[in-house]
C-alpha cells in the first residue's frame, strides 16, 4: 500500500474516468483493510502470528528469496499494529513460539525452524 498525499491526487488532470477509477481503487483497498481486520479479530492471537509469518514466507519464497529465514523492515510494534493485537502479546508470543523451536528471532530478522508446526498452528482455527 502506497501513502499519496492528497494534494498530490488535486493536481491530477481530472476526467470522470480517471475520477471513476481512482474511486474503484479506493474502494478497494477500503474493502480489503475492513476485511483484514475483521479477519484478524476473530481468530487467536497465536493463529494470526501464524499465518503472518506463513505469507510472508510465501511471498519472500515467490520472489526468490528463502522462504524460512528473511529480514522484516517492520518493527515489533508495525508488526503488532497489522495483526491487531498488543506489542506486549506479539513479544510474548515470538517468545514462546521461540521456546517450541518453532521459529527464532533477533531484531529484524526471523528464521522459521519448524513451518510444519507453524502450518498447523495457523490451521487450527479455520
Amino acid at each position: 500500500m502506497y501513502q499519496i498525499p492528497f494534494s498530490n491526487i488535486e493536481e491530477l488532470p481530472v476526467s470522470h474516468s480517471s475520477h471513476i477509477q481512482l474511486l474503484r481503487c479506493l474502494s478497494r483497498a477500503i474493502c480489503f483493510e475492513h476485511s483484514h481486520m475483521w479477519q484478524m479479530i476473530s481468530q487467536p492471537s497465536d493463529v494470526r502470528l501464524a499465518c503472518f509469518f506463513i505469507t510472508i514466507s510465501c511471498k519472500f519464497s515467490a520472489q526468490g528469496y528463502s522462504p524460512y529465514c528473511f529480514k522484516l523492515a517492520m518493527s515489533r510494534k508495525e508488526i503488532a499494529d497489522y495483526l491487531c493485537m498488543a506489542n506486549e502479546t506479539l513479544s510474548r508470543l515470538v517468545s514462546c513460539f521461540q521456546q517450541r523451536g518453532i521459529l527464532s528471532a533477533h531484531g529484524h530478522e526471523y528464521c522459521l525452524l519448524n513451518p510444519t508446526e507453524l502450518a498447523d498452528i495457523a490451521e487450527r482455527n479455520k
